[in-house]
């Protein structure tokens, strides 16, 4: 998406927060990705929020990145 999305661009991904421990592509590889591009200037974290009820009754979080 960083090579999609023009500098300034925003990134926003949605997603049941119980997938960052349950889908393996995810569990410990995308959280520790994110915090690679940012340490790289490549992202910036504007928002990193659980909500609750992203799908009935399962708690959903939302990340927010800008593009550099």
């Amino acid at each position: 998406m960083i090579r999609i999305v023009k500098p300034g661009g925003y990134i926003l991904n949605c997603m049941r927060e119980e997938f960052l421990e349950s889908v393996p592509e995810y569990k410990d590889r995308l959280v520790p990705l994110f915090e690679d591009l940012e340490r790289q200037r490549k992202l910036e974290r504007i928002e990193w929020t659980i909500y609750p009820n992203h799908f009935v009754g399962v708690d959903g979080i939302r990340m927010i990145f800008k593009v550099l």
